[in-house]
């Protein structure tokens, strides 16, 4: 059995921070609320989750295309993956999540090597940011295997740039 919780004559209910914690929801963070039979279900809100389907094409084309290893995440986590055998919804580390939200590029640096989720199996070779100064949304990230074409590195920001037009569009 899960936590019990009443709701007050507003029908208000509070979700304990704990569960706010672990499903990295902040104060103030817009939460979808929808049913399945007699549940309700709470997710957060992300406008590019909406276009999760939309990115997965994306990605296809951009490996039928281009080849290598491709990602498009969240602020804070990965929704679609091409190229290789990851799983959607892992989070992504703090050095990532805080590129993605001051909208910083990154390029591989052997000195200073970015890793997706923190352990240094999934090396970045780049990370277009998606969204604006005012609304980071996520990114689309290239990881480091083998050689990383110019044509890659385009298309991949190119990408990026699409995404955040149609974020902005909807």
């Amino acid at each position: 059995m899960g936590i019990i919780r009443y709701f007050d004559k507003f029908g208000r209910i509070v979700i304990p921070k704990e569960l706010r914690d672990a499903l990295h929801i902040k104060n103030e963070s817009p939460v979808e609320i929808s049913t399945n039979g007699q549940s309700i279900i709470l997710e957060k809100h992300s406008k590019l989750k909406g276009l999760r389907c939309l990115c997965s094409t994306f990605l296809k084309a951009y490996i039928e295309t281009c080849g290598g290893v491709c990602v498009i995440c969240s602020t804070e986590q990965v929704l679609a993956v091409r190229g290789v055998s990851l799983s959607t919804d892992i989070y992504l580390s703090p050095n990532v999540a805080r590129r993605i939200s001051q909208l910083e590029t990154y390029l591989y640096d052997e000195k200073r090597p970015l890793t997706l989720t923190g352990d240094d199996k999934y090396l970045i070779e780049a990370l277009y940011p998606i969204g604006t100064i005012n609304a980071p949304l996520g990114a689309v990230i290239l990881l480091h295997y083998g050689r990383t074409s110019h044509s890659q590195l385009v298309c991949a920001k190119l990408l990026a740039s699409l995404l955040t037009e149609l974020t902005l569009s909807n």
